[in-house]
């Protein structure tokens, strides 16, 4: 058996020479560039991409393979560049939600071609913008020059900075992330795949690489992490404790997990669940038990939400096995260092992965898992009392009626449900409070929107040290206490065309949406944005008394799996969906204003809200679309002082391209500022104003994305 130091260098070796000249032997040389060459490798982030499809481009930047190839289960795959190709080629692996990248530089160089996170990261070096996805066409265009030094020399810097992970790992010798053989079972250089997360943020004429470290920590620090500019000499991973690395086989035993899933949702759902079971302890079925811990569903807590038909997993109690859900795509965040009360244990595995369905409907979560007494991972759920979450947020903010104002916007938004948090508690038991600190130490407060004790909004809305008039509005403690309608904190914004200044700021213009830094804030820079760690830690307290000395029931801790994006690299990178044009033009002829005609709204006088959009075709990422909301005031009739907002929204599967949206969508009765007799049928009030939409959409690493079309006049 060969050693697997052996094996490394033995890789390296035909990496650095063409068949030709390493097969020995006298006679003609053959002009390998003339002749079909077949490739292999493995395309893998730690896990394989498996049923992903392979596309090979050319020097001239088309693609080579009349039918791309398809990623095995185990990240293998096999393809042949035709004779007539020439190179060099860029590997494209496309799994429909994420792009991977990876390149060979000329038929000469060695058939193994692995793709990658490390390859995608060596393909970023070598294009001139930093970016990946370009790399082809800029080769065509003869902007960028890929030859085996180049590769070699990217590949080398590339390992560099991971070398202490290698070394931590025991991977001895050199290694060629591009061609060296592994397989895709957490173990050897699959681990080290485990262990990094890499993020490629494109703006400018460069593009900002931050590489992750992922491994065991506290539920209060941050993952460890380096940053530098695609063309810039990266800085090494600091010292790597291998005794917080993920397990070896960690990744195989959550692809488990999944299929465990995947089976669960595949029983019949009349085997599945007792005939209208609505809680945990209806479920039958054993596979559904055998994916959570103990084999209990009534075990799994993940902030406050249980397994239930309106709570987490809601799918099992309604989802037809024809649907063909399956759970895929695992990939290993961090597992936590030590025990938190009334929160995540020391060990638990913190997770993301894929779900689809045969209708092409998908979306990417995140969960907590436990190895149990049998050696297998579990679902356990984060454990936490109360509702969290945050996660990098970017808005398009489309002035339909006022295109000149329409501006983008980065920040967080933060998942604190009010309904389930204040609305829904008995008196004594209601949050009426959450200071959220950043990891930069940044503190924001939270407070529910109410009205007659009903949330207004679904989410705790942030709060502002003044009303909109400028009087000071503070609680108790001091903290801010004027609600506003929005839980998405911007951290920078500019318009779309035109120049964004200090004067002509959107945050000068509209007081209803929150800033950084408030009316009179400042926007953070590229590089402050930049200083935020991806995998960074927020604390959330949450208090049920705002009276002087109050202290929190509970500290909690959530960790992002990607930092803000900039609006350079949001605008770069992210592709929308929009409102078609019949809509557009449907809303515009219908549109009425108050306010001295800034406030624009139209009315829905019978039937629900019926959004239909179109999907980006131009490239670059686009993510799944997934909810559609509208808010607009209950009641436009009575003195604009007076008003109070609403949002309704609806979640629906990534493949439509409509959906209907009812007054008071998913109540249980009869909302006051909706008509009708039914909840599934409600109509908007005559006084209701709708003026907005928003389109949300979720990206591969987890965040969301919004294209907000609103019929309001900036000024």
């Amino acid at each position: 058996m060969v050693k697997k130091e052996k094996l490394f260098k033995l890789t390296t070796v035909l990496a650095l020479c063409s068949l030709a000249a390493c097969g020995g032997g006298g006679g003609s040389a053959v002009n390998l560039e003339t002749q079909p060459l077949t490739v292999t490798g493995i395309a893998a982030t730690g896990a394989p991409m498996a049923n992903a499809t392979l596309q090979i481009y050319g020097k001239d930047g088309a693609a080579v393979l009349a039918t791309p190839a398809t990623i095995s289960t185990d990240g293998s795959y096999s393809a042949t560049i035709p004779a007539t190709a020439t190179g060099p080629f860029v590997f494209e692996v496309d799994n429909g939600s994420e792009k991977v990248y990876s390149v060979l530089p000329s038929k000469s160089s060695t058939p193994v071609v692995n793709v990658t996170q490390i390859s995608n990261l060596i393909a970023a070096r070598l294009s001139s913008t930093g970016n990946p996805f370009n790399l082809a066409s800029e080769i065509a265009a003869a902007s960028t020059t890929v030859t085996s030094t180049a590769v070699t020399s990217a590949t080398t810097s590339v390992m560099t900075a991971l070398q202490p992970l290698a070394t931590a790992l025991s991977l001895n010798g050199t290694i060629n992330p591009l061609n060296t053989t592994f397989t895709a079972n957490g173990t050897g250089f699959d681990r080290m795949l485990d262990s990094l997360d890499v993020k490629i943020e494109p703006k400018g004429t460069k593009s900002q690489i931050e590489v992750t470290l992922k491994q065991s920590v506290n539920e209060n620090q941050d993952l460890p992490q380096i940053s530098f500019a695609h063309d810039a000499t990266p800085a090494a991973l600091p010292a790597v404790d291998a005794t917080k690395l993920a397990t070896s086989g960690l990744t195989p035993k959550i692809q488990l997990l999944l299929e465990k899933l995947t089976s669960c949702y595949a029983d019949p759902l009349s085997t599945r669940i007792t005939s209208g079971g609505t809680t945990a302890a209806d479920i039958q079925s054993q596979n559904c038990k055998d994916a959570f811990i103990g084999g209990n569903p009534a075990g799994y807590k993940s902030g406050g939400m249980v397994v239930s038909k309106t709570q987490h997993f809601g799918g099992i109690f309604t989802t037809d096995a024809a649907a063909g859900v399956s759970f895929s795509d695992p990939k290993f965040f961090y597992s936590v260092g030590t025990t938190v009360a009334n929160g995540p244990t020391s060990g638990d595995i913190v997770f993301g992965y894929r779900w689809k369905d045969e209708y092409g409907n998908f979306n990417i979560e995140k969960n907590v898992g436990r190895i149990d007494t049998d050696g297998k991972l579990k679902l356990i759920g984060n454990q936490y009392q109360y509702d969290i979450g945050v996660g990098a947020y970017s808005q398009r903010r489309n002035y339909v009626n006022q295109a000149a104002s329409t501006f983008n916007s980065v920040g967080y938004t933060f998942g604190l449900s009010c309904y389930q948090l204040n609305q829904f508690q008995s008196a004594g038991n209601k949050i009426v409070k959450v200071n959220v600190t950043s990891p930069g130490g940044r503190k924001m407060t939270f407070i529910p929107n109410l009205s007659s004790g009903n949330c207004n909004y679904s989410y705790f809305v942030i709060a502002f040290g003044k009303d909109k008039t400028g009087t000071a509005t503070v609680d108790g403690m001091g903290d801010p206490s004027f609600a506003t309608g929005t839980g998405f904190v911007r951290l920078q914004s500019f318009y779309e065309s035109g120049d964004t200044t200090a004067t002509n700021h959107p945050r000068k213009l509209d007081k209803n949406i929150a800033f950084i830094g408030g009316f009179d804030g400042t926007d953070l820079t590229n590089d402050e944005i930049e200083a935020i760690p991806q995998f960074g830690t927020w604390t959330f307290e949450y208090y049920k008394t705002k009276t002087a000395g109050s202290t929190p029931v509970a500290t909690q801790y959530f960790k992002t799996t990607a930092r803000s994006l900039t609006v350079d690299g949001f605008k770069k990178s992210v592709k929308l969906p929009a409102i078609t044009a019949d809509l557009k033009t449907n809303l515009i002829a219908n549109t009425s204003c108050a306010n001295n005609s800034v406030y624009c709204y139209v009315k829905q006088a019978t039937g629900p809200f019926v959004a239909t959009w179109t999907k980006p075709t131009d490239p670059g990422l686009m993510p799944a679309t997934y909810m559609a909301r509208v808010y607009g005031m209950k009641d436009v009739s009575i003195n604009s002082a007076s008003w109070v907002g609403f949002e309704d929204s609806i979640k629906f599967g990534s493949s439509r391209a409509t959906a209907s949206i009812r007054c008071g969508q998913g109540e249980s009765t009869v909302q006051p500022y909706c008509s009708g007799t039914s909840p599934s049928t409600a109509n908007f009030g005559t006084n209701v104003s709708i003026d907005a939409l928003d389109l949300v959409s979720r990206a591969p690493d987890g965040t969301d994305v919004s294209h907000f079309h609103t019929l309001k006049k900036l000024q």
